[in-house]
């Protein structure tokens, strides 16, 4: 067990993983365009790096616990008017994503990777950018079905 290394974590013992999840978010953090938004199993790091989370949006990504199933359609449109600039993922995670706001994201924005997270940075019209990628895994839809029926 490791201390994670942000003064949020002070006192706590993690495994190294969670060490080194913080140190790229932090890395990635440095030159980050805001807003950000951070994905599932990532929410800490709004209070761990102070980024404001969003508003209107809940807590977390998750129905039908965090919303009804049936105001899906309508959180993933106040996510897409957010315009969010850069997104994080850990390892690509979409949990509780339904397959229209995973195909909305991997329309709209591009992804580079660093170790364990996934960078999803807003696509600018007319502006190419060449992917980075950090290992051997490519980003592709997971398409794992939300707990709502679409």
């Amino acid at each position: 067990m490791v201390n994670p290394g942000v003064r949020f974590f002070q006192g706590v013992q993690a495994s190294p993983v969670l060490k080194s999840v913080v140190k790229q978010t932090a890395e990635v953090l440095k030159d980050a365009q805001r807003p950000v938004f951070f994905g599932p199993r990532m929410e800490f790091a709004y209070a761990a790096f102070g980024e404001p989370s969003p508003k209107d949006l809940g807590l977390f990504w998750g129905p039908p616990t965090s919303f009804p199933c049936s105001e899906e359609p309508r959180m993933e449109e106040v996510w897409r008017k957010k315009r969010f600039r850069t997104v994080i993922l850990l390892n690509q995670d979409m949990t509780y994503y339904s397959v229209r706001f995973q195909k909305l994201i991997f329309a709209t924005y591009e992804a580079d990777y660093v170790g364990s997270i996934t960078v999803l940075r807003l696509r600018e019209p007319g502006i190419v950018r060449r992917l980075v990628y950090h290992g051997e895994v490519a980003l592709s839809p997971p398409f794992a079905a939300s707990s709502c029926k679409e």
